[in-house]
Order: C-alpha cells, then structure tokens, then sequence
C-alpha cells in the first residue's frame, strides 16, 4: 500500500471503530431498557412480536488457577503453559 492508501485505510478503519461502539453504545442502552422491562414484569421470559426476550440467570463452575497456584505452586508449575498472541491497535 501506498503511505496515501495507507492513510486512507487508518482513517476509514477509524471512522468504522467509532461506528460500532457508538453501536455497542445503543445495544447496551436497549439491553438495559429490556432487562428493565422483565423485572417491572417480574418475569424472565417476554413474546415480543416475533421475538422472545429472555433474562435467565444460570450456575457456572470455573476454576481458581491463582488458588490453586497459592496452594500447589509446584504442580500449577507443571501444568502451567505460555501461549503467545497478537494484539492489534490503531492510535
């Protein structure tokens, strides 16, 4: 690419970025309207139109790796793996 497409790319990628928070913004907002919706309602689940809004809350089991290297510090070592990865950003 050329330093003009080049440019041109950072700006359109930019322009995009601030799009999709603005986006994520409104996504967020509407959830949060909804959620309040469902407990006015006190219900978990709502048929809206052709769409079912749903509120559920749920149990999950994860495990405690910076407990478990507290206590067995000699076998998280054993099990314990580095694991490399690209972080990409546009300033």
């Amino acid at each position: 690419m050329t330093k003009k497409e080049l440019t041109r790319a950072v700006a359109e990628y930019k322009e995009y970025k601030a799009l999709l928070e603005e986006a994520q913004d409104q996504v967020e907002r509407l959830e949060k309207e909804l959620k309040r919706e469902l407990e006015r309602k006190g219900v978990s689940e709502l048929e809206v139109g052709d769409s079912v809004v749903r509120n559920t809350e749920f149990v999950q089991k994860r495990f405690d790796s910076k407990e478990f290297k507290a206590a067995e510090p000699v076998l998280y070592a054993t099990y314990v793996k580095e694991v490399k990865g690209h972080r990409f950003s546009v300033a």
